[in-house]
């Protein structure tokens, strides 16, 4: 059945509804994709427990000015 515009609509729907959508994709998540999650999430935190020490060890003091910005950008970015 062809519309006004031309385009062709399946046998027994019509324009108005949208034809349903066929899922492609499996829902499910097995060990290795739930390991792999989990390690993104982690890796930024263990981060900064790894870059800390070696910046208080080569700024001093002035480390916390350092991450000071850098906290702030943090939260900014998780706020998006």
């Amino acid at each position: 059945m062809a519309d006004s515009d031309g385009s062709q609509t399946p046998a027994g729907t019509s324009p108005a509804q949208p034809a349903a959508y066929a899922q492609d994709l499996s829902r499910s998540l097995g060990l290795r994709e739930n390991m792999f999650i989990t390690l993104s999430s982690i890796t930024p935190a263990s981060s900064v427990f790894i870059i800390m020490p070696s910046a208080i060890s080569g700024l001093g003091g002035a480390a916390a000015l350092a991450f000071a910005p850098a906290a702030v950008a943090g939260m900014l970015m998780a706020l998006c």
